[in-house]
């Protein structure tokens, strides 16, 4: 990934999103919403929980279906 501000010119291959979400990253805010990021995370405190839940689905999720298969 790269470092420093990204560009928004017309050729370049970073979406708006990303853009976006790489501004809010370097002004300590939340990359999904305008509200200050909780510690070295890039989340703020209601979107860190929904992120820590979807991936603990995603988790559990892989885990069973590897134990179905032995």
């Amino acid at each position: 990934m790269k470092m420093g501000r990204p560009s928004t010119g017309l050729h370049h291959a970073t979406s708006r999103q990303r853009v976006y979400q790489y501004r809010h990253a370097l002004k300590g805010l939340c990359v999904l919403c305008p509200q200050t990021a909780e510690g070295t995370s890039c989340y703020c405190a209601k979107h860190k929980r929904q992120v820590n839940e979807a991936q603990r689905k995603r988790y559990h999720a892989k885990k069973a279906k590897g134990r179905r298969d032995h």
